[in-house]
């Protein structure tokens, strides 16, 4: 097992915290975008399958290394935050510019230790900012305002609903799955299967 990765934890609870605090349509879409963008990135890994700078494997990274998939997912939280924020004229986008601004500064500051360490090239770095960017402005684009509302709308209507003691559970069951995923558990996963044969 690698050594543990601070920034990877950090969106994780980022992302924890947005659902949690929020339990509203903005933080259902937004984790769903942050899985969906997880997802993204691990297919985009697969099918460049480029290598890691030499070294990598050393520190345990045996995984491809095209696109850097902290710089994917800090760069879609940046873009996602910075448009949702744009989107508010009044003071209710100030905690998103705040949330973009800081994913902003991570997100520079990981690239550069990715690099400087040896677990990136520049190049994988800059791809990964690149399709993160991307992937928070066609999510945020995607899954705007309107969606935000009829999603807020539908948890609404299931809370006036006699199911409406469902929906911390399930909500919680759907953040653990994908907070799973979004740390590398399924990557844990598939790589102890293959040990085992």
């Amino acid at each position: 097992m690698g050594e543990f990765d601070l920034v990877k934890w950090l969106v994780a609870g980022i992302a924890a915290f947005g659902v949690n605090y929020f339990r509203n349509g903005f933080a259902a879409i937004f984790i769903s975008g942050s899985i969906v963008n997880s997802f993204a990135c691990k297919l985009l890994k697969r099918l460049f399958n480029q290598p890691r700078p030499a070294g990598a494997a050393g520190q345990g990274l045996p995984d491809p290394g095209m696109p850097s998939s902290h710089a994917h997912m800090l760069f879609f939280l940046t873009a996602y935050f910075g448009l949702h924020a744009r989107s508010r004229a009044d003071d209710s986008g100030s905690p998103f510019m705040f949330a973009a601004c800081a994913s902003l500064a991570i997100a520079i500051l990981s690239c550069c230790h990715r690099v400087a360490s040896g677990k990136h090239s520049r190049a994988q770095v800059l791809v990964g900012a690149l399709t993160g960017l991307l992937g928070g402005v066609l999510w945020r684009h995607t899954f705007g305002d309107a969606a935000i509302q009829a999603t807020q709308e539908a948890l609404n209507s299931l809370r006036n609903s006699p199911y409406s003691r469902a929906e911390l559970p399930c909500l919680l069951t759907v953040e653990a799955i994908g907070l799973f995923f979004l740390t590398g558990g399924g990557r844990r996963l598939s790589m102890r299967g293959k040990k085992t044969t």
